[in-house]
């Protein structure tokens, strides 16, 4: 079984740096460590951690259950759900 020669690398190489100079779209950020608002759904997004916070901090059942909303009919966002 051979492995990847000196020339493969360089081939691949020579590839990026093509590609890094093309003009196209500002690249996206994403969200995996942080949340952008208009992309992809986070479960700990503001809304979700606003509502628990006033929760907390209020006291009021109807604040509560806001939050439980969002949590409880969130769209699937984690391994288990």
């Amino acid at each position: 079984m051979a492995g990847a020669r000196f020339e493969d690398l360089e081939a691949d190489k020579k590839i990026l740096a093509q590609t890094a100079w093309l003009d196209r779209k500002p690249i996206v950020q994403g969200g995996l460590l942080k949340y952008v608002h208009g992309s992809e759904y986070h479960a700990y997004n503001p809304d979700v951690v606003q509502s628990l916070q006033k929760a907390v901090q209020s006291g009021n059942y109807a604040l509560w259950r806001n939050y439980a909303d969002l949590v409880n009919k969130r769209p699937v966002s984690m391994l288990r759900d």
